[in-house]
């Protein structure tokens, strides 16, 4: 990205941190975050933190649907890595798919600090796009900062 000041609001809507590296990730931020004016909004919206994912890890389960056999195992991994796999079984054509996912999850403070590495004024953590302050990390959706 080359903008330098040109947006009143730049969004990150549902961004996944954990597929690149943390350097790659404060230099994805820092040019959002240049891109934005002075006065100007910055906001990251996040699908989860950690905090939020764990009460719901691990998961193993298997399912039968529209006659696929469908396997699903996810865990949280050394590093806070998410490890995700799923091999669907499909009797009726003899096929058997599977697919493995494996990225970094960050905590509501490892979001933080990334932003303020990313040099993130002002920064803001809300439930909600209503700009419902979040009580703690689990409840962390949007990240909000002000450019001065």
């Amino acid at each position: 990205m080359t903008w330098d000041g040109e947006f009143d609001l730049v969004y990150a809507l549902e961004h996944t941190l954990g597929f690149m590296s943390a350097d790659e990730l404060i230099r994805h931020l820092q040019c959002m975050w240049k891109a934005v004016k002075d006065g100007g909004w910055f906001l990251l919206q996040i699908p989860y933190t950690l905090e939020a994912e764990e009460a719901t890890m691990p998961v193993h389960k298997w399912e039968f649907s529209d006659g696929r056999y469908t396997l699903v195992d996810k865990c949280i991994v050394e590093g806070n890595k998410k490890r995700e796999q799923c091999v669907i079984i499909d009797p009726g054509t003899n096929r058997i798919d599977e697919y493995f996912e494996e990225q970094r999850y960050y905590t509501w403070k490892e979001i933080i600090d990334l932003l303020n590495e990313a040099v993130v004024e002002q920064i803001k953590s809300l439930r909600d796009l209503s700009g419902h302050v979040a009580s703690d990390g689990k409840e962390a959706k949007v990240f909000l900062g002000r450019k001065r």
